[in-house]
């Protein structure tokens, strides 16, 4: 909550033409570093911009769509990832499959979208009745989460690596500040610090930020006041938006060399579904914006 509460840590897909990745439609970046640094935002006239930003009825509604369709979606997606990988492909034929899957690789990116649709359906829940320290906590974990997705994106064997790894492995190579090194500054660490110090562990600052207001009156930015809410459902949005980015991704190369329709895994319905919602919030959501005009100001003034 140091500066904006951390959205998207910067809003990009996996590289066009990186090692397994394929060519995709970035989506807009990210502009606030996290909803926290909103929080502590010291000028008046700027969080007056914010918390009209925050509570635009518009962008209330499309948020809360958005989180809602993606976590439909998501979990639309691991269901016919985990029962493809389940019954097709090599793994348990050559018996590389420690637990018997036919794609290891389909049956990991299955579980990442099962994870990360419990994610947004939970924090979309805790933030709306209120617990948004909760909330917060659920956010830092689809941090991970979008992490682990654009890894796998970059490089489908990664996913089943990660499948089968042990807990020394994972704590090796899949621990978040490995993440964040292997993807050449794709991800800051200052963001994830700020997830973890705001929610995500129990700290000072964030008791501060998130607990204490208890008002659907209140018109501050921090406690657990009506704003609040809406800058931890941006944050749900950005990070849930991106890992669906990621996820599609890592479906597609998948296909290509599996020579499938990836149409067979990511039917027209969700496809569809999710992609309305995104389109209907990105052209509500004026926090991004505003925030990017504080920056620019910033900026000149050094």
């Amino acid at each position: 909550m140091r500066q904006f509460l951390a959205g998207n840590e910067t809003g990009r897909g996996p590289d066009p033409g990186s090692r397994g990745s394929v060519p995709v439609t970035d989506p807009p970046p990210a502009k606030p570093d996290s909803a926290a640094t909103m929080v502590d935002v010291e000028s008046e006239p700027l969080r007056a911009e914010l918390r009209a930003a925050a509570d635009h009825e518009p962008a209330r509604t499309a948020r809360r769509q958005i989180c809602q369709t993606l976590a439909t979606g998501l979990k639309q997606l691991s269901e016919s990832l985990r029962v493809a990988g389940y019954f097709v492909g090599p793994d348990r034929v050559s018996g590389s499959s420690p637990t018997g899957n036919g794609d290891d690789r389909l049956v990991s990116l299955g579980y990442l979208s099962a994870t990360a649709a419990a994610l947004i359906s939970g924090a979309d829940d805790l933030i709306g009745r209120g617990n948004l320290y909760a909330g917060s906590a659920l956010n830092r974990q689809l941090v991970e989460v979008e992490y682990l997705a654009w890894a796998f994106a970059e490089d489908q064997a990664e996913a089943a690596n990660w499948l089968r790894s042990s807990p020394e492995e994972r704590q090796r190579r899949w621990a978040p500040r490995h993440l964040r090194k292997r993807s050449r500054g794709r991800f800051r660490g200052s963001d994830y610090h700020d997830h973890c110090e705001f929610g995500g562990h129990p700290t000072p600052a964030g008791a501060r930020a998130l607990l204490g207001v208890d008002s659907e009156k209140s018109t501050t930015l921090g406690g657990d006041g009506p704003s609040t809410r809406e800058l931890l459902l941006f944050e749900v949005a950005q990070h849930g938006t991106s890992v669906w980015q990621y996820l599609l991704t890592g479906v597609a190369v998948l296909c290509l060399e599996l020579q499938w329709d990836p149409k067979l895994l990511v039917t027209d319905g969700p496809t569809k579904a999710v992609g309305d919602a995104e389109a209907a919030w990105r052209g509500e959501e004026r926090l991004g914006v505003v925030w990017e005009a504080r920056d620019s100001a910033d900026s000149i003034n050094d």
